[in-house]
């Protein structure tokens, strides 16, 4: 069994942390901060518990005054640095917790604290409550940001303003308007760094789900100089759009709901299976366009939920140009398989193949309790 997420702070991350820590503060008594750190309920406590209770001791030893306590902080990045902790670490992000707990009243304080912490380890959370707080700053900074030397604050300015960002507070002001956003994401929509790239897919994907015109209309003004980089942007940012079959998004990428075709031979290779099992689905697709033409191919399936409500979920197969005339068969399989982001609940699951958007007859599928 894979090890917790919580087992980060294990013994050599506390002998790492201490020995920073004994080097910048004067008379640090490692044994009794790790007997404060490990309290009775340590061990009880989960991953972001753990996180919240380091960040708290942490800020018992650190001076009273902000601006000194981020000094500190600064001070332990280069040693831990040195120490070959490598940037964006899961296990220091409290470093950027103690900017939210402590700095929000010092914005100034805060905007240096952001850029040093960043590039260390990971502030979108963190900067979230400053944004809310001082949108027209924080905003102004995250463009500033855009364009600085060190990839990770280029990412920090799209990812800590991504408006519907995973395990972050929702920024609601951005999800209703995210034009703020836009010139952040227009000065790094060639960025050199494929970490850059993916965030600012991922928050123009974002975007996409309550200003789906808005976005295209970005793709569309980006096709004139689309390099390479920026092409990979436009196909990851524009997934969601794809898998709801938005005919603006299929044709960025030579695809019409309208092409005709023919989907014959449609069959799965079982209709009741318990959580382990797979099924193969087996179909052929024609082109029934005079000429040449593209095709993306997807299944979807509608999960049961724990409610008794379904979910559908798009899974692509493969994006196919076709002659005239021409016909494929296609076999994929798919496995009932509990994962960290899908749990499966027993029940009617629905399977259908979708082709440019176009969703066929659906099979049914009866998963069982083991």
């Amino acid at each position: 069994m894979a090890d917790l997420l919580k087992n980060i702070y294990d013994e050599r991350f506390f002998d790492q942390y201490t020995l920073a820590l004994t080097k910048v503060i004067s008379g640090f008594d490692q044994y009794s901060f790790i007997s404060q750190v490990k309290s009775p309920t340590w061990n009880d406590m989960e991953l972001k518990q753990r996180m919240n209770h380091l960040m708290k001791e942490t800020s018992h030893i650190l001076p009273e005054s902000f601006k000194s306590k981020m000094d500190v902080i600064s001070q332990l990045i280069d040693i831990l640095n040195d120490q070959g902790v490598k940037s964006q670490n899961l296990e220091y992000i409290f470093f950027a917790d103690l900017i939210t707990e402590f700095g929000l009243e010092n914005l100034d304080e805060a905007i240096l604290a952001f850029e040093i912490v960043t590039r260390f380890t990971s502030c979108e959370f963190a900067v979230r409550k400053f944004i809310v707080k001082y949108p027209d700053q924080m905003m102004r900074q995250m463009l500033i940001w855009s364009e600085h030397e060190n990839e990770n604050v280029r990412r920090f300015a799209s990812e800590g303003c991504r408006p519907l960002l995973p395990w972050g507070a929702r920024l609601q002001e951005l999800v209703k308007n995210p034009d703020s956003a836009i010139p952040i994401l227009q000065n790094l929509k060639n960025d050199t760094s494929l970490y850059v790239r993916k965030s600012v897919a991922n928050h123009l994907n974002d975007i996409s789900r309550n200003q789906p015109e808005l976005v295209l209309n970005i793709f569309k003004s980006w096709q004139k100089d689309r390099s390479e980089r920026t092409n990979w942007i436009v196909r990851h940012g524009a997934r969601t759009l794809l898998k709801q079959g938005n005919p603006g998004a299929l044709s960025l990428f030579g695809t019409s709901s309208e092409t005709p075709f023919s989907l014959f031979q449609w069959d799965i290779s079982k209709d009741n299976v318990v959580l382990g099992d797979d099924i193969n689905l087996f179909f052929s697709l024609r082109n029934d366009h005079t000429q040449s033409a593209s095709f993306r191919i997807e299944y979807g399936i509608y999960f049961v939920k724990s409610n008794g409500t379904s979910s559908k979920k798009i899974f692509q197969v493969v994006e196919k140009s076709l002659l005239a005339g021409e016909t494929i068969t296609i076999s994929k399989k798919h496995k009932f398989m509990d994962l960290t982001t899908r749990k499966h609940y027993a029940g009617v699951h629905k399977i259908g193949i979708v082709i440019n958007g176009n969703e066929s007859e659906l099979k049914e599928v009866i998963l069982r309790q083991n």
